[in-house]
């Protein structure tokens, strides 16, 4: 097996209505994805072990922008438990494929950030180990491992922006005729998903439980929110229902000073990318979205600039 090197491309979410709770245990949603070519880079070769995953990760961000939980991935939590690591098991249960195989994941996604970086390195292995073990699974059965796998995975088997609802895994893929640039922007502090889904429900439940009568904005139909792509950022319509609950929790003062610095530094759009910490302004000229950048990666935050070069019809 010849070395193959793929790279993980995370996402933003443009919009995120959380709706009710399924009895599942997961929630209703709607949002538009879009997939960014950026993200981690798995490498994968052969090793001499059948039904072997010889898996090994670094982290390639300065130091200070390690958060907390991300070192404790890496110092305390059994390789067993890492979700490439379980793509890899899937694979093989479903498949039969029994080459031994070591991957090198580079880690450049922050976790906690609502950028689905795990759910992308999850996808890419399906398919990184559909190539090499030359089984040509239909694509079908690659989405069902994908959604045992997690929510966010099957987006990242289309590479194309999508209206996704369900509990996520349900996708229509989409079109956006622009091409703008995005300034992703990382606090220093990790949302946990399960945890922001939890608060999110306790509060409906103090207030007299779920309405969408009571929503902050009102709720956008799948063809408003597709239609939306078509338009210019500045017009788009679209909203987080986790930022809303966000900017009245201990966190308020981080996420005002960074929505602050986009609109005031020409972003025409902003949000929170799914349930944090990551937010992200939408920027038409790079200059503004680097100059942006350069203010708020002063403090602890982690920027990346990327383009929106796989938004197209």
């Amino acid at each position: 097996m010849n070395e193959y090197i793929v790279q993980a491309g995370c996402k933003i979410n443009l919009h995120l209505e959380v709706k009710d709770r399924r009895p599942d245990g997961y929630h209703n949603l709607e949002s538009i994805f879009i997939p960014l070519e950026w993200g981690d880079i798995l490498s994968f070769g052969a090793f001499d072990q059948r039904f072997s995953c010889d898996l090994r990760m670094f982290w390639n961000v300065p130091y200070r922008k390690c958060t907390k939980t991300f070192q404790k991935i890496f110092h305390d939590i059994p390789v067993e438990e890492n979700i490439v690591y379980k793509a890899v098991s899937l694979f093989r249960e479903r498949t039969g494929w029994d080459t031994g195989v070591r991957i090198t994941l580079e880690k450049k996604v922050p976790v906690g950030a609502g950028l689905g970086g795990g759910s992308a390195d999850a996808a890419a292995t399906l398919l990184a180990l559909d190539v090499l073990s030359e089984k040509r699974t239909p694509f079908g059965e690659l989405r069902e491992m994908a959604a045992e796998l997690g929510s966010d995975v099957p987006f990242f088997l289309y590479k194309a922006p999508a209206y996704v609802f369900g509990r996520g895994e349900r996708i229509r893929t989409a079109g956006c005729p622009w091409d703008f640039w995005a300034l992703l922007v990382v606090p220093d502090f990790e949302n946990d998903t399960t945890s922001a889904f939890r608060a999110l429900d306790e509060e409906r439940e103090n207030d007299g439980g779920f309405s969408p009568a009571d929503r902050p904005k009102p709720p956008l139909s799948g063809r408003e929110l597709t239609d939306g792509l078509k338009d210019h950022p500045l017009n788009w319509r679209y909203y987080n229902d986790f930022l809303s609950f966000f900017l009245k929790g201990e966190r308020k003062k981080e996420y005002s000073i960074i929505f602050e610095t986009l609109k005031n530094g020409g972003a025409d759009f902003y949000n929170l990318s799914g349930s944090g910490s990551c937010c992200f302004g939408v920027f038409t000229h790079k200059r503004a979205a680097e100059y942006t950048g350069e203010v708020l990666a002063e403090g602890k935050n982690f920027v990346q600039i990327i383009r929106f070069t796989s938004c197209t019809f």
